[in-house]
């Protein structure tokens, strides 16, 4: 009974995916102006402001890095691909996650992305990903997800 109840589970915790250096040095980052007011870009941002500030890290419009961000929430069946290859094999970046029989809902799939840049030369200083499955994401969804990539561009 154990087995099958847990099968019906559908939440995974953030997984991060991140390259180049971590953010060690930052005092203060710039954050783009919210374009969709209470929409879900606005709710990614306002999260990540939260995580920075619990590191210390203030919003200034004139800092020395400059955040950018992306936020989907799609189908979790549905995979996303890289196309940078040019083989029979798929290379996922994100793999569908394959229907199961006893879950509670149809499982969305939550992606955020951060990238940081030196203001001073425009140069990449850190660029993270994370994804999560659930029914339904609230605010603490968006937050959790926040504070893992913030912690780990902080190093």
């Amino acid at each position: 009974m154990a087995l099958l109840l847990s099968a019906c589970a559908v939440h995974s915790p953030p997984a991060i995916n991140s390259s180049v250096s971590t953010l060690q040095s930052a005092s203060a980052i710039k954050f783009p102006e919210a374009d969709d007011r209470g929409g879900l870009r606005a709710q990614w941002q306002e999260a990540l402001k939260t995580a920075f500030a619990a590191h210390s890290v203030m919003q200034q419009a004139d800092a020395p890095f400059v955040a950018e961000l992306a936020l989907s929430v799609r189908d979790a069946e549905t995979g996303l691909a890289s196309t940078e290859q040019n083989t029979p094999e798929i290379d996922w970046r994100s793999s569908p996650r394959s229907n199961r029989l006893f879950d509670r809902c149809k499982a969305q799939r939550m992606r955020g992305t951060l990238v940081i840049y030196r203001r001073s030369d425009g140069a990449i200083v850190y660029r993270g990903e994370s994804e999560s499955d659930d029914c339904d994401f609230g605010a603490d969804a968006f937050q959790a997800m926040a504070d893992q990539l913030v912690s780990d561009a902080i190093g």
